[in-house]
């Protein structure tokens, strides 16, 4: 009798047993994502992001690397699943467009194209403000782009109510800066 009362205070304690090594297997495979099928499609995007935040100070670091004058990153894509990174670009030539796009980046490739869209918007606001130049009161001495992102310096022989108007005014999506040229107008140079 004492045996068979022994026998069943053991059944206890290895059921017992067993169902915590379940409940601990299960919260483990539950925590490495065994039973989250759609978990691992989010986790995917969490790492593509990741990659692209370094992709990104790696390809900053490589632009910087060569040294291009006039280069003009207008903005970057990827394109996850055949691992290209495309880089929109002002003012590229021919030549560094070619020795950009022979490099990769831990097995990413390089697509250069022009921003068409930025071009345009720059040409069509310089030729605006070209048109504003030859307004006399405005006093308009020259422009370039320049300062921040889609900005353009204009500087003024004198500043008027005319020309402060145009301080902080978009163009074809570009902001006029207005700043005092050193040089005085044309009426007042020494000669």
């Amino acid at each position: 009798m004492k045996l068979k009362q022994s026998i069943e205070g053991k059944q206890y304690l290895a059921i017992v047993i067993a169902v915590a090594i379940m409940l601990i297997l299960f919260i483990a495979l539950f925590f490495s994502g065994f039973f989250q099928e759609s978990g691992n499609y989010e986790n995917e995007e969490v790492c593509e992001n990741m990659t692209f935040e370094e992709l990104n100070e790696t390809l900053t670091a490589e632009l910087d690397q060569m040294k291009f004058s006039g280069i003009l990153v207008t903005r970057k894509e990827i394109d996850a699943e055949q691992k290209i990174i495309i880089i929109y670009e002002a003012g590229m030539t021919d030549d560094q467009i070619s020795e950009l796009e022979k490099k990769k980046i831990d097995g990413w490739k390089i697509t250069v194209q022009p921003d068409v869209d930025y071009i345009n918007e720059k040409e069509a606001a310089m030729d605006e403000i070209k048109e504003l130049k030859k307004d006399p009161e405005l006093e308009i001495a020259g422009f370039m782009p320049g300062g921040g992102e889609k900005e353009v310096m204009v500087w003024v022989y004198n500043r008027t109510s005319e020309n402060e108007a145009l301080d902080g005014k978009v163009i074809h999506g570009w902001t006029i800066r207005i700043y005092t040229s050193p040089t005085p107008p044309p009426t007042e140079r020494v000669r």
